[in-house]
């Protein structure tokens, strides 16, 4: 059987940078922008746009609403350019969350290696590190890997549709 979709470079660019930034930008960036472009319009900062400013950083870093969106961007931009290539999209932001792990810094007298791994990446306590670590690190992989999820749920769906193989053939 012939393959309905093509493994390239270039696809695979795409979904690993929609996987790894989309979630964050369409999550946090956006939600910001438009608190900030309304208190423009209302050209002053009332108390209360401030502490719904507030609220929403502390709340937009929410590991679920970045799965989510992980998730259906990889359905949608997958719909839009379909290539295996993004059932790996996942790579290269585990990659840097491996590699960020890998070289974090820590007190050794004070917690062990994988106390600051699990409270620094893993932990909604994560003060020490203003939380950093698990929005650019921990959420852009979580997201990522949904992504991928989604995608594969696109290319089984489409390729179980149009009763084509999307696997690769064994030799």
């Amino acid at each position: 059987m012939r393959r309905i979709f093509q493994a390239d470079w270039k696809g695979f660019f795409i979904h690993a940078t929609f996987a790894t930034f989309a979630p964050f930008i369409f999550g946090w960036l956006l939600p910001v922008a438009a608190l900030v472009g309304l208190a423009y319009i209302q050209d002053h900062w009332p108390l209360d746009m401030i502490q719904g400013f507030k609220d929403l950083v502390s709340r937009s870093a929410d590991t679920f609403l970045m799965v989510v969106i992980g998730l259906l961007l990889g359905i949608v931009v997958t719909k839009w350019k379909p290539s295996t290539s993004a059932y790996w999209a996942w790579i290269p932001a585990v990659a840097s969350l491996l590699w960020s792990i890998a070289s974090i810094s820590f007190a050794p007298g004070t917690r062990s290696f994988w106390q600051a791994v699990r409270t620094d990446y893993f932990s909604s306590n994560c003060a020490n590190t203003e939380c950093l670590y698990v929005v650019l690190g921990t959420l852009p992989a979580l997201a990522a890997i949904a992504y991928s999820m989604g995608a594969a749920l696109t290319i089984r769906r489409r390729a179980r549709s149009s009763g084509l193989n999307t696997e690769p053939q064994s030799i």
